[in-house]
Formats: C-alpha cells, structure tokens, sequence
C-alpha cells in the first residue's frame, strides 16, 4: 500500500515530461526565493490563489510579497494576490515568492521580466535564462561595447530605462587553481608550465608538482613538466612548489 507522498503529484515532474496532472489532489509544487533556493511544498487546490501560493510558502503578510510563476516556457509572470492559477494547465516548473513592493523591468534573450530585487547577479541572470556554465550573460550597452557579466558579477536594475541581457555560449572555462578561478580559452589543452605560471606568476627557476581534478570525464591526475591536458569548466589544479633548478 502506497503512502500519502506517493499519492502527492509532482507538478515540475510533470510539465517538464509534458504529461497533464491529474486532478485529484494533492499537489506539489516547489516554491523558491529571488536566490534560487527552492523547497516543496505541499498545496491541495488545484487552482490556487496567489495568496493561497504566499501561504504555502509561510510568509505573511501577504501584501508585502509578490509571487513570480517560473514556466516551461522560459517566460516569468507575477501572479497578483487574488489572481488564480489551474496547476493542471499552467506549464508552470515553480513559484518564486519575494518581499518586494516594486518590480524592476529588464530584457533577457526573448522575455522581458519583472524581477523583485536589485542588485541582480549574472549567476541569477544564467538561471532565468536557462543556461549553463557553457554559456555567460551580456549586458547590451548603447554607448560602448556590450559587457560580460560574470556570475559574480551584479548589475542594477533601477537605472533609467530597462537593462537588456543576452546569452551567448562562453568561448572560454573556468578553471581553479589553488583555490582561485581563471579563465582560460576553451576546447584548449594547457600545460604544465601555464598552469605553474597562473598559480605562481611572479616564481622563476622554480620547480613544481602539479594535480588536477574533475577533468574530462571525471578524470585526476598528475600534470608532469612538458604534458599538457585538455581544460573543462570547473577542472581543479593544485600547485606546489618542490624546490629551483
């Protein structure tokens, strides 16, 4: 006999296999803030509130709060506090809930979006676009080049007019070594010696060992002097020095 989370449908789960949800409740939806942290949630009417979405969540008062409904479609729309939404029909992946009294506008690819917070990070800004890490934001610029926005990097969204982002897929990988991340040309093997140079630049006559983690295929290892080995996004270097020559 199944329990009471077997009989729970999975919202998400079904838009992203594209099948219709049932229409017998309970239902599960997950509910995130502008950070991306998302939880489970529980919510037994099939056509909810936006209200009813701030309660899931736990926040109150409700009109401090604005709720975005995040779809398959790459799209984000608020749902007021009296609107409803049909969970069966929406294409809606998840619900994010923040304590905003404005919105800010921006552009992002094909969508323009009204978002709760700014500052807003390239991190965040890779998120809603749904995109990896092979792939970097750029801010559209009118009197200059347009700009990288790194996932570390922020940009205000209060400014005059709407800021306006796209994606492009990333010519170049972030690699760590020793801790710190460097970027370096993509689909290109490095070697032994640029390694030692990006962790130790200012080092001369120096001998060093050097290991790597996470490459292609999961793959670790030594990096012996004259070798190289092709990057990938995320591939960690650890560097020591051994001694001068």
């Amino acid at each position: 006999m199944g329990t009471i989370e077997d009989t729970i449908e999975d919202i998400e789960d079904c838009v992203r296999s594209g099948r219709r949800p049932r229409d017998d409740e309970p239902y599960r939806i997950k509910i995130g803030n502008p950070e991306f942290d998302f939880e489970p949630t529980k919510i037994f009417d099939p056509v909810p509130t936006g209200r009813q979405v701030i309660e899931a969540a736990k926040k109150s008062p409700a009109e401090e709060f604005v709720i975005l409904q995040l779809l398959m479609s790459g799209a984000i729309e608020e749902l007021r506090l009296d609107e409803t939404v049909d969970l069966r029909d929406a294409g809606i992946e998840s619900f994010i809930v923040a304590k905003a009294d404005t919105l800010h506008r921006f552009g992002l690819n094909d969508h323009i979006i009204n978002w709760p917070v700014t500052p807003i990070s390239g991190e965040i800004l890779l998120k809603l676009a749904r995109k990896d890490g092979d792939f970097e934001v750029v801010q559209e610029l009118q009197d200059e080049p347009d700009k990288v926005i790194s996932i570390d990097d922020f940009v205000e969204l209060d400014r005059e007019g709407t800021e306006r982002f796209y994606t492009q897929r990333k010519n170049t990988v972030t690699i760590v070594i020793n801790g710190t991340p460097h970027e370096v040309p993509k689909k290109k093997e490095i070697s032994h010696e640029e390694v030692a140079s990006l962790a130790y630049p200012d080092a001369q006559n120096a001998i060093f060992s050097i290991t790597y983690m996470r490459g292609h295929g999961g793959k670790e290892g030594i990096l012996a002097p004259g070798g190289s080995v092709k990057v990938k996004e995320g591939m960690a270097f650890r560097v020591d020095q051994t001694g001068q020559s």
